[in-house]
């Protein structure tokens, strides 16, 4: 199942109405992203929509790294907490997860030595 976000709005008298970007590509999230998305704190969930706002218009930005064959799902870090893997297609950018880094000291692997 795939949400529209912003989520659609109902105003009485009318049927769901859904506000969309004003940009190329109209910006979903699956499911699970979407859960993700609505478990943020208000100001990640703001920050998280203005990275996308920016990211809409080009979702293939030199910083953004393709994770399949043909380029079209992507991965790329938004903020300096917040990351998304993204599938770009026509003109639907579907937001397939979002990852929250929190603590940075906390590793599997050490690399600083």
């Amino acid at each position: 199942m795939i949400l529209i976000y912003p989520e659609p709005t109902k105003s009485a008298g009318r049927s769901a109405e859904v506000r969309r970007f004003a940009v190329a590509y109209n910006v979903q999230f699956t499911e699970g992203s979407a859960v993700v998305r609505d478990g943020l704190p208000v100001e990640r969930r703001e920050a998280l929509q203005r990275a996308l706002e920016a990211l809409a218009p080009n979702p293939r930005p030199e910083i953004s790294v393709a994770v399949s064959a043909d380029e079209r799902t992507r991965s790329v870090m938004l903020t300096r907490d917040l990351s998304v893997t993204y599938l770009a297609t026509d003109d639907v950018l579907v937001v397939l997860s979002v990852h929250v880094r929190h603590d940075f000291t906390r590793v599997l692997l050490d690399e600083s030595a």
